[in-house]
């Protein structure tokens, strides 16, 4: 059995098994006795999610620092009084997995620029790490030091989400080699929530295991 070490408050993404929809709940942490349970609540609800009933399997990931933990737990126990909050089952393996914040990941997204100016922009994200992303763009879109939005899509453990983060235009290069027209901006993420951050890092380390034919652990957890 593995020790948690996991502190009161730190943010849960849960996603019962038995759903297909891929549908996350957030939840925080409010304590856990090892080798009992875990007990979390849902923030500001005044009722619990009807999709999280007693006897579902969950699958949890969660970001401390830079580590992705994922395990496998299920719904022990659902309380209402005196507030909403629920028991989960103590794992008994937990995944720890460190993304470095400079590993990037060779891609070919499409995406969205969002200029200060109004203006919108296509762009091509080519590699991506969970601090910021290099883009491809027809035409210059900024200078370095402009702040822009980037609207994207990601898929992690068989789940989608669209993203849409502010990011910081850090470097500008014309392209080069044969063919090669454009230009590549260098963008660094800007108050990215704890949430996405997880998602991107999740995404980028399960990026660089295909690359090196590994297995994610936190993807499957």
């Amino acid at each position: 059995m593995n020790a948690l070490n996991l502190p009161a408050g730190v943010v849960l993404n849960l996603q019962v098994l038995d759903d297909r929809s891929g549908h996350r709940i957030k939840v925080k942490l409010l304590g856990y006795k090892a080798g009992e349970s875990l007990i979390a609540e849902v923030p500001g609800a005044a009722l619990l999610p009807i999709d999280l009933r007693f006897g579902n399997e969950v699958a949890a990931r969660c970001l401390v620092g830079r580590h992705i933990l994922g395990f496998k737990c299920t719904v022990l126990r659902v309380c209402t009084s005196p507030y909403p909050y629920f028991h989960l089952t103590y794992p008994e393996r937990v995944e720890q997995t460190e993304v470095r914040q400079g590993e990037r990941a060779a891609v070919a997204l499409p995406a969205r620029i969002h200029a200060g100016t109004g203006n919108t922009f296509d762009a091509e994200i080519r590699d991506i790490s969970a601090s910021g992303a290099m883009l491809a763009v027809p035409q210059q879109v900024g200078e370095v030091g402009e702040t822009m939005r980037v609207v994207f899509e990601l898929k992690f453990a068989q789940i989608s989400r669209s993203l849409e983060l502010a990011a910081v235009i850090r470097n500008v290069n014309a392209a080069h080699g044969p063919n090669a027209t454009g230009y590549r901006l260098g963008m660094q993420f800007q108050e990215i929530s704890e949430q996405d951050a997880l998602f991107v890092m999740g995404f980028v380390y399960e990026q660089l295991s295909v690359a090196r034919g590994v297995t994610h652990p936190a993807a499957t957890a």
